[in-house]
């Protein structure tokens, strides 16, 4: 799979190489969470963390209103709760942080001869954890302590380093002269389970600001 990620992501770059081509930066908030199957979950458990995501925009015209291009970039994802580490008497956060390299089809609705239009892309991304954070909260009698412990994936095998998924989302862009300005919504799917032994795929919402420029 990770194979064809790479070929995916090369033909995509030859593509921007051979046409005119615009260039980016979004960023903004992530709710993420992992989708643990037919685990039970405590009720009223905390099963999102709040993360955050910035990356840079590449994209070229591949046909009439449909652009080809990639968004890489970091996203940090997460989960509470979480099935296999939980100690249900603690409130247990994981973070984890991504570079993520993700390849789009997008395809733009123009509103009329206005300057708003809408873009809808869908696609597939590859993501590879590069660091990540245990923060366990306990209830001592004078109050919570908090401790966080960093994540060392060379001795904890059991973290999947790399992650892969469905990716799509949706654009409204305004145009100022030759800037594009557009605020956007996106959901990631992955396929890979977080850890081996439980279920526990990624699962993220993004919200954000952005802007492209023609090059």
């Amino acid at each position: 799979m990770r194979y064809l990620l790479i070929c995916l992501l090369c033909a995509g770059c030859i593509q921007a190489a051979l046409a005119q081509y615009s260039v980016g930066l979004q960023g903004g908030y992530t709710r993420a969470w992992e989708e643990y199957g037919d685990a039970d979950i405590p009720e009223n458990a905390k099963i999102h963390i709040h993360g955050f995501h910035i990356s840079a925009l590449i994209y070229s015209p591949f046909h009439k209103h449909l652009f080809i291009g990639s968004e890489p970039g970091f996203v940090r994802r997460g989960a509470a709760c979480v099935p296999g580490f939980q100690v249900f008497t603690n409130e247990t956060k994981f973070l984890f942080n991504y570079i993520e390299i993700p390849l789009f089809i997008k395809y733009q609705i123009p509103f009329g001869t206005s300057k708003w239009s809408l873009h809808g892309k869908a696609g597939y991304s590859g993501s590879w954890l590069v660091s990540g954070t245990r923060i366990d909260i306990t209830n001592q009698g004078w109050g919570q302590v908090t401790t966080e412990t960093k994540l060392d994936f060379d001795t904890e095998s059991e973290f999947q380093r790399f992650d892969h998924g469905l990716h799509a989302g949706i654009d409204l862009c305004y145009n100022v002269k030759n800037a594009h300005l557009f605020m956007y919504s996106s959901y990631y799917n992955s396929f890979v389970d977080a850890v081996d032994f439980t279920t526990s795929k990624n699962r993220g919402i993004n919200f954000g600001l952005g802007c492209t420029l023609p090059i």
